[in-house]
């Protein structure tokens, strides 16, 4: 049924009752090349659709899956070219500046992944620049600083956010 709805959907990507199932069913089996089709479709009709970011989100835990795959196995792997940069810009078609800081961590790891090195952290740093207290904006930081191969910033940065974030759940605790 799942093969049947992708062929519908690249037939016919207004078929939105098509692409309903077939993202219920992708959801229901895991199956990540139908979630992949129906969410392409769904943000060619409606750009702004409340599961963009969800679609995203898919998006750039691939291109960041097959990283981890090809640094495990690479050697073992017949040569192709990376899917994963790709994936990340495709992704960052679907990012806006201007949305807000959670949007804005989120078009920073994308443009990392996207090996747009110089605008992640550029991005990145005016994440802290804004809140230095906030530690996804620290982990945000670590991840671009990890893509370029400064492993010893973004471990720093990676213990920033783990304070921080300690502190905020410390916080959370004694006022509930």
């Amino acid at each position: 049924a799942i093969a049947a709805l992708k062929d519908l959907i690249k037939l016919d990507e207004s078929n939105t009752k098509g692409r309903d199932l077939l993202t219920r069913l992708s959801k229901e089996t895991k199956d990540a090349e139908g979630m992949l089709i129906a969410g392409r479709a769904l943000l060619s009709i409606t750009p702004s659709h409340p599961s963009r970011l969800e679609h995203v989100g898919l998006l750039l835990n691939m291109a960041e899956g097959e990283e981890v795959v090809l640094q495990m196995h690479g050697a073992s792997l017949p040569a192709t070219i990376p899917a994963g940069p790709a994936l990340a810009v495709e992704a960052l078609t679907h990012l806006h500046a201007g949305k807000g800081i959670a949007e804005d961590r989120i078009r920073a790891r994308a443009m990392a992944l996207a090996d747009q090195m110089k605008e992640a952290a550029t991005l990145a740093r005016s994440l802290l620049e804004t809140d230095k207290k906030e530690p996804e904006n620290w982990f945000t930081m670590a991840f671009v600083l990890e893509r370029t191969g400064q492993t010893d910033k973004a471990n720093q940065c990676k213990t920033n956010g783990e304070k921080l974030q300690q502190r905020v759940e410390k916080t959370a605790q004694t006022t509930s």
